[in-house]
This record gives C-alpha cells, sequence and structure tokens, in this order.
C-alpha cells in the first residue's frame, strides 16, 4: 500500500514535467530594412553572380549546431533557422558583397533575373557553428570564375573565427554574420585582384 501511495504521485509528477511544452525559438540571418531597398541600372557596374552555396550535410536541418569536441556536434531541438540555410545565405553574402563594394552588382541565380556576368561564385561552406571554446568558425571553399577570361578563374579555401563576448543563441547568431561578412569581403577582395 504505502508503495502505490508513492510511485503514483511521483508518476504524475513526472508526468506534468514530460507535457509542458517546449520553448522553441527562431533565428534569421537578416532581417528586413529600408536600407536594403534600392533602384540601380543593371549596366552601371560589373557583375557578381552567386550560382551556388552548398552546405555541409549537417547544416542542411534546422537545428543551430554547437561544436561540443574536436569530433562532436550538438544539434539544438529548441534553437532554430527561421528559413534553410542553403537559402538564406546566398541572400545575405549578396547583400553583405553589395553593402561592401561599389565596383560590383551583386545578384543571386534563381532568385534574380541575372544579366550576362562577369564572375561566377560558387560556394561550398564545410562549419559554420559556434564551439564550447568560446567562439564562433566557418570554414570551406570558394570558386570565382572570371567568365571574360577563365585563365583567371581561383579557387579559395577560407578559414574565419570570431570570438564569443556573451553566452546564448542570439549572440552566437550575431557572430555568424560578421563570419558571413567575412566570407564576402575575401570574395569582393579576390575579385579585385583579379581585375
Amino acid at each position: 500500500m504505502k508503495f502505490n501511495r508513492l510511485v503514483i504521485p511521483l508518476c504524475l509528477a513526472i508526468g506534468a514535467c514530460a507535457s509542458e511544452p517546449l520553448s522553441i525559438s527562431y533565428y534569421l540571418l537578416s532581417t528586413p530594412s529600408s536600407e536594403q531597398a534600392r533602384t540601380q541600372s543593371m549596366t552601371e557596374k560589373k557583375t557578381l553572380v552567386i550560382e551556388d552555396v552548398e552546405m555541409a550535410a549537417y547544416l542542411r536541418q534546422s537545428g543551430i549546431a554547437m561544436q561540443t569536441s574536436g569530433s562532436q556536434l550538438q544539434i539544438s531541438k529548441q534553437h532554430l533557422w527561421a528559413e534553410n540555410l542553403e537559402l538564406s545565405v546566398p541572400k545575405y553574402l549578396a547583400t553583405a558583397m553589395q553593402s561592401q563594394s561599389t565596383n560590383y552588382q551583386v545578384y543571386v541565380r534563381n532568385l534574380d533575373y541575372v544579366p550576362s556576368a562577369r564572375f561566377s561564385l560558387r560556394v561550398h561552406i564545410d562549419n559554420l557553428q559556434a564551439t564550447d571554446q568560446g567562439e564562433v568558425v566557418s570554414s570551406g571553399r570558394y570558386q570565382l570564375i572570371d567568365n571574360e577570361d577563365t585563365n583567371h578563374s581561383i579557387a579559395v579555401d577560407f578559414y574565419f573565427e570570431r570570438d564569443l563576448q556573451e553566452d546564448g543563441y542570439s549572440h552566437a547568431v550575431a557572430k555568424i554574420r560578421e563570419l558571413l561578412n567575412d566570407i564576402a569581403a575575401d570574395v569582393i577582395s579576390t575579385a579585385e585582384n583579379l581585375n
């Protein structure tokens, strides 16, 4: 009898904890702003087209990744990307490159009407995550193809990192934006050197 009196309240307490809804947070790489709204001629600048951004397999799902050791990743079930990274990263890179360069008009293939392009860009991202060492990292490679002279085309491996000054996913996402800005700046610099 005593056993039943203890087990039933314990089971009810465990069941109540299990039935509480999970709090889920969604994160965007970028948010719309009035600065992004612009009208421009399609002929005044050199054109760079982002052809493809391919993400590592673990980055193709909605959970935000955290590297917890040299070879172990934890994918959050509560902190999720609001938009697939294979869609949001090219858009973010295009906006970042556009804001960093006055010489290029940047488009994303399959999202924009794309005139003939001076440069075509293909990106593969192997890593884009926070680590338990207090930093965010990105690595991968990109190919920048000079459509006027394919002998000037180049493949570049990249690695960028930023220190985290705060805890939390919001801060990590802000630092991931900074990493994407670093990639964008590197692409623009490479394009300038190819001219």
